[in-house]
């Protein structure tokens, strides 16, 4: 399966697709590696390292924390949006 199959089988079953927030580092010129890969549509990784040699490279890692923060903020503010009262709720 690739992302693209899963962003759609995503929009099919009424899901949201939460996209990475940060440029890949080859684009913003950044040496952090940040999406090295360059996966605009959601985050990958890619095993350099033989199994059981240690951990993925620091790039991917940091990609990683990035991205559950995003999706912990966006649930955050869904959550907080849920339980606010019906009318305090405005469409935007």
């Amino acid at each position: 399966m690739t992302l693209h199959y899963l962003a759609t089988l995503a929009a099919q079953l009424r899901m949201v697709w939460i996209g990475p927030a940060a440029p890949p580092s080859n684009i913003t010129g950044g040496d952090d590696g940040i999406d090295r890969w360059d996966y605009y549509l959601g985050v990958g990784a890619l095993g350099s390292v033989p199994p059981g040699a240690g951990l993925p490279d620091a790039g991917d890692l940091r990609t990683a924390e990035r991205y559950g923060a995003r999706i912990a903020t966006a649930t955050l503010r869904w959550l907080q949006r849920s339980m606010a009262p019906r009318d305090a709720v405005s469409v935007s």
